[in-house]
């Protein structure tokens, strides 16, 4: 069903733009070197998704520095200010800095329109959790980690081609180009990581952070959590975790790199295995996430 999805979403889309293939003819090529564009993005992940498709005509500002908790973050001065040149804001809808922020950003910058690149997608109810008293994690329990299932980033990367095109009609014969060539890239990935899910199918990991379920559900695993509602887990939940983690066979916790090493490391001692980082916000997104995969499989696979 997924790829059934996904080759109706290629056809219908490619056939939309007048393209025939996935090559690149290089129509867009004698686009001007100075953007003619600026655009808005919350974390890094979209800005190189941005760039793939807006590429020298796009100057993409992104209101989460790279490194910094999108779930915490409070914007500074010198952010809020460099939104004020932006026609669009791509958002991912479900974000908190996103749902404290945007309907301000909207008041102060009219100009600006948002375009929530996750409509039209079927989002996942995630747990409930807040990471402080000021922001309620994913709303109504939506898990909003759209961005790290390639398949459900090619539909994000429908809506940004649609809003540049919009915003830019000069630009349409660029856009259209690059679009048809990361749409190629992300096909080329995603049969990939098909590849080399396939022997693991059914297999489990453990995370600290919730972050992955749209990956997982991508290449048929599983996802186990650590943490419950944004709480370090007590008693009873390492109990009941380390119990998961000899079931499954789990040989290793993932981290982001925004969480507490020592949380982490007591929770790892305690379960009887290492730790290691998956990053949800890398900005050269399809090489790390070719590294996730890679560090998944080696911990089904290791020996330790």
């Amino acid at each position: 069903m997924r790829w059934f999805c996904v080759a109706v979403f290629l056809l219908s889309f490619l056939g939309f733009l007048g393209i025939s293939s996935l090559g690149h003819t290089g129509s867009g090529e004698s686009a001007q070197e100075t953007p003619s564009l600026v655009v808005a993005v919350s974390i890094m992940p979209q800005k190189f998704f941005v760039e793939q498709i807006g590429g020298k005509r796009v100057q993409v500002v992104t209101l989460v520095p790279q490194g910094v908790d999108p779930h915490t973050y409070e914007p500074r001065p010198k952010d809020i200010s460099d939104l004020q040149k932006a026609k669009i804001y791509f958002s991912i809808g479900y974000l908190e800095v996103e749902k404290v922020w945007l309907e301000r950003f909207k008041k102060r910058f009219p100009q600006m329109l948002v375009i929530n690149t996750t409509e039209g997608i079927a989002l996942r109810q995630g747990d409930v959790h807040n990471h402080s008293d000021r922001h309620s994690h994913h709303e109504a329990g939506i898990d909003p980690h759209v961005w790290l299932s390639p398949p459900l980033v090619m539909l994000q990367s429908r809506a940004i081609y649609r809003a540049l095109v919009d915003a830019d009609p000069d630009g349409k014969a660029f856009y259209s180009e690059n679009f048809k060539a990361w749409i190629g890239k992300l096909v080329a990935l995603d049969i990939e990581l098909t590849s080399m899910f396939a022997p693991f199918r059914g297999k489990s990991f453990l995370v600290y952070h919730p972050a992955w379920s749209y990956f997982a559900e991508a290449y048929g695993l599983r996802q186990l959590v650590v943490e419950k509602e944004g709480k370090v887990p007590g008693p009873r939940d390492l109990r009941d975790l380390k119990t998961e983690a000899e079931k499954y066979n789990i040989k290793v916790l993932f981290v982001s790199s925004d969480v507490p090493s020592v949380s982490a490391e007591n929770i790892s001692k305690e379960l009887g295995i290492t730790t290691d980082t998956l990053n949800p916000l890398a900005y050269d997104w399809d090489k790390n996430i070719r590294t996730v995969a890679t560090k998944l499989i080696s911990s089904w696979t290791s020996e330790k």
